[in-house]
């Protein structure tokens, strides 16, 4: 699956949060700790890795949040 998203201002950076897209490394925890730091209705920006971002649990989102 593929997506392409834009950068918000108001964004975190999953990378920010320990996201590495090299297709090996598990990202579960970096995608809890950039949507904990996201706002209400904020963004978390995951950019275009080089390969993929892995994740090996669903992800969790209580809050509005924009991937």
């Amino acid at each position: 699956m593929s997506y392409i998203t834009r950068r918000s201002s108001s964004a975190v950076n999953l990378q920010t949060f320990g996201g590495n897209g090299d297709g090996v490394t598990n990202n579960d925890a970096a995608f809890a700790r950039a949507i904990a730091a996201a706002s209400i209705g904020g963004s978390v920006y995951v950019p275009e890795p080089a390969v993929e971002y892995v994740i090996t649990a669903p992800i969790a989102v209580g809050n509005p949040l924009t991937l």
